[in-house]
């Protein structure tokens, strides 16, 4: 399991989400910039610097957001804050906490 916390920032690889996650890993936070195109996304990581890696994630796409929640489990082990930052409904905020909650929740 990691020893640092773990941050997941939605939409990081451009403009506030980005900059957000920079000071997340100035703060000593292993950052997770979530990405619809993991490309730009790894762009964006090399950028946020050492503790950055990119994960792809639309979340419009509940398949795409248990598909990360399985990866940050596996590699990670742990979660300790979301910041949604993406321009969606706000439905789609709300399914994608339930749906990363309900996953970490989860016993199997």
């Amino acid at each position: 399991m990691q020893d640092k916390a773990v941050a997941l920032v939605t939409g990081a690889n451009q403009g506030i989400g980005l900059q957000i996650a920079k000071d997340l890993v100035a703060h000593g936070f292993t950052v997770l910039v979530g990405s619809r195109n993991l490309e730009r996304g790894e762009a964006a990581a090399k950028e946020v610097g050492s503790d950055a890696r990119a994960i792809q994630l639309n979340v419009t796409d509940e398949n795409s957001i248990i598909a990360a929640a399985k990866r940050i489990r596996t590699e990670l082990g742990r979660l300790d804050v979301l910041v949604n930052n993406v321009r969606v409904l706000e439905a789609f905020s709300h399914k994608l906490l339930l749906s990363m909650a309900t996953y970490f929740n989860s016993t199997d």
